[in-house]
């Protein structure tokens, strides 16, 4: 009972306080990262550190991202559909571009460090802004930043490559806005921008280790954001890995030598960053998640077997990403387990809030995403009736109000379905270059088929429709079998249905053509040779570019509405935009204030769990005695009073003994028990009893 108490008691004051041990986080957002680029998938090259966390974690078999690159990473970061930040299309930033997440849109950083002042790091690649300093990491969230700010850079020399111009003679690396140039302890010493990252992760684990030793320190836990550079081109030789390499390719090095040496590499600083995690005795209390923003690029060597399609695309190739979840806090029940449940990279702000312990404490017209809590698909599998499948069906993209471009994925009459209707300029990376099919070969190597190679495959009027149930690499678009016209019309209908729901949200807009148009202002080269692709806007500059943006699509649309009037024409459209979204780009965002005030309300709710504790056990130990004054009535004996003098202690214990010994042995078992209320009764020691036998013996 007292042990009961001690547990109850403990569990209140916990939960009042705030201090369950809340968990680390560690995500991991690989670049590129094909569906059979790791071996446990049948991949060519050996992973063991990534095989070894797919053997402990849960897989998430259905995991689709939105898009690819920026618009994907904002996805990831915020749980808001890019559709809804005005950026839905399939293209990144570049430098000189005025592209970023909204300053009105909250990151997940923002929400950790809000609700439970977790300590917030990002590694590695960011990719989502950097025009002005409001965009950057930095200010979306995150407490420290090591790493670059634009989509690639050359792993050697820390230099931007531009999309379309290519390389350039400007750095990009940074840490917590301070330019960082790499200078090795040996002139011949081999750089590699992701030696960096694992060093500083790891310095980063270390540190917060310290802290989590420290008695003294409050529970204070890290959210670690790791988006790699690789498996992103252009790649570079690792020497380390050469040999190794050729013998697995046994001699045909031309064709994947350096993905080899490179994808090694990765599982190696993935390796590094758990192991570090269990040295310092942090895994136990962490989530560890490992997924990418987006699938493999083909014509960089990836690939995506037995999905179709590459980066840049619809198909699943680019859209499906593997994601493991893993960490000591996973039950050991799930350790090793799937789950073919549909899962968004959207879901990923919901769900590492409930893991955080703060979604149930944000109030619902707070929420700034759109994905949906997939904790318990995690922790505890679909259940015994599905209860813990939340969706069936992910929106990829609404391009498009007239549904001319739109993807979805959604579950009918037990199969599950895509359709794809595609408009080339929106859902197709401008950049693509080749697509269809990776096929492995029995030596491991692989040949490709090309989209136009199978005529079933091809699009009817620029639209698709697969079963994923029966056909996983989309190879068989069923717009091409006419004799199935009237069931594909119902299922195209149904999908439609779904879509157009989406378009109906305050925040739907089609794409921002102006935050993708680039600004001479920018450009390093104004600044020499040798400098950093950096910031190049002050806040006030940054909001008359936006302000400048909305208006010539204002003026467009009001062109638009003059010539329909004066050609006598009716005029339906309306504004590509709402006004909300546009406030999402001027308004910044804040906490909300019961977020802001309950760190100076502790002591209030520590009063009230001390009360409600004090109040359990009073009712406890109340019922406690109670029970046992009822044993006393029920056997005959009435309870010692508190005035007892000792004599009459005394003789109580020779009346006892006297029983005692005019009883025969078959009345033994009953003295034994009467001696066993005895024993329960009052806050006696056994030190008490003793003195009391020896005074009557006496």
């Amino acid at each position: 009972m007292l042990h009961l108490l001690f547990v109850i008691s403990t569990l209140c004051l916990n939960l009042i306080n705030g201090n369950i041990r809340t968990p680390n986080i560690v995500f991991i957002l690989m670049d590129d990262l094909g569906w059979h680029d790791v071996s446990y998938n049948g991949g060519q090259f050996p992973t063991p550190n990534i095989d070894g966390l797919w053997s402990e974690a849960v897989e998430l078999n259905r995991h689709y991202i939105h898009l690819m690159c920026s618009p994907s990473r904002t996805q990831f970061l915020t749980g808001r559909y890019a559709m809804r930040q005005g950026i839905g299309k399939m293209l990144p930033w570049d430098y000189t571009e005025i592209g970023g997440i909204p300053v009105g849109q909250p990151t997940v950083a923002d929400w950790l460090k809000a609700m439970q002042n977790y300590s917030t790091y990002a590694v590695g690649k960011w990719h989502c802004g950097y025009a002005y300093e409001g965009l950057l990491p930095t200010s979306k969230g995150f407490d420290h930043f090591f790493g670059f700010y634009q989509g690639a850079i050359h792993y050697g020399d820390m230099k931007y490559i531009d999309i379309k111009f290519g390389d350039s003679n400007h750095y990009d690396f940074w840490e917590d806005r301070e330019e960082f140039m790499f200078k090795p302890a040996i002139d011949d010493e081999e750089i590699n921008t992701m030696h960096l990252y694992r060093d500083k992760v790891i310095e980063y684990i270390e540190s917060e280790a310290v802290k989590a030793a420290d008695p003294k320190q409050d529970d204070n836990p890290f959210y670690m954001y790791i988006p790699l550079q690789t498996i992103h081109g252009p790649l570079d030789r690792v020497h380390q890995y050469e040999d190794q390499c050729d013998e697995i390719l046994g001699g045909n090095i031309a064709r994947r030598s350096k993905y080899c040496q490179n994808m090694l590499l990765t599982d190696d600083v993935i390796g590094a960053i758990i192991n570090t995690l269990k040295d310092n005795e942090l895994w136990e209390n962490t989530l560890f998640i490992l997924t990418s923003d987006n699938g493999a690029d083909i014509a960089n060597k990836g690939c995506n077997f037995p999905l179709r399609g590459t980066k840049g695309t619809m198909f699943d190739g680019n859209t499906r990403a593997i994601a493991l979840v893993g960490g000591g806090i996973i039950p050991k029940p799930q350790q090793g387990t799937y789950r073919d449940a549909l899962f968004s990279s959207l879901d990923w702000t919901p769900t590492l809030l409930h893991f955080a312990h703060g979604l149930n404490q944000i109030q619902h017209g707070d929420a700034t995403w759109d994905g949906v809590d997939q904790h318990d698909l995690i922790m505890k599998g679909v259940g015994s009736n599905n209860e813990n499948i939340k969706r069936d069906h992910v929106v990829f993209n609404v391009g498009l109000k007239n549904m001319e471009s739109a993807t979805i994925v959604f579950e009918k009459d037990n199969h599950l379905y895509k359709y794809i209707s595609q408009d080339a300029q929106i859902d197709q990376w401008s950049y693509k270059r080749d697509d269809g099919w990776c096929v492995p070969e029995k030596n491991g190597d692989w040949n490709m088929i090309m989209d136009e190679d199978l005529s079933l495959a091809q699009p009817v009027n620029s639209k698709f429709l697969f079963d994923l149930t029966y056909d996983i690499s989309e190879r068989t678009n069923l717009l091409q079998l006419t004799d199935q016209n009237e069931d594909n019309e119902d299922l195209v209908e149904y999908a439609k249905d779904l879509l157009h729901d989406y378009t109906q949200h305050p925040l739907w807009s089609e794409h921002l053509s102006f935050l993708w148009n680039r600004l001479p202002s920018g450009d390093p080269a104004l600044f020499g040779d040798g400098s950093f692709v950096a910031p190049f806007l002050t806040e006030n500059e940054y909001f008359r570019h936006l302000a400048k943006g909305f208006s010539k699509i204002d003026q467009r649309f009001e062109d638009a509405a003059l010539k329909a009037a004066e050609d006598g024409v009716d005029f339906d459209d309306e504004l590509p935009y709402t006004k909300k979204l546009k406030a999402l780009y001027f308004h910044k965002w804040e906490a909300p204030e019961y977020v802001t005030k309950k760190s100076n309300t502790w002591y209030i709710y520590t009063i009230i769990g001390i009360v409600i504790v004090a109040l359990i056990v009073i009712i406890i130990v109340s019922v406690a005695r109670w029970r046992h004054l009822k044993s006393f009535y029920k056997d005959g004996y009435q309870p010692i009073k508190n005035k007892a003098t000792t004599a009459n202690k005394e003789e109580e214990a020779k009346k006892l003994l006297n029983k005692d010994n005019n009883n025969d042995s078959s009345d033994d078992e009953s003295v034994h028990d009467s001696a066993e209320y005895t024993h329960i009764d009052s806050n006696r020691s056994n030190a008490d009893i003793n003195t009391a036998l020896i005074t009557v013996e006496n």
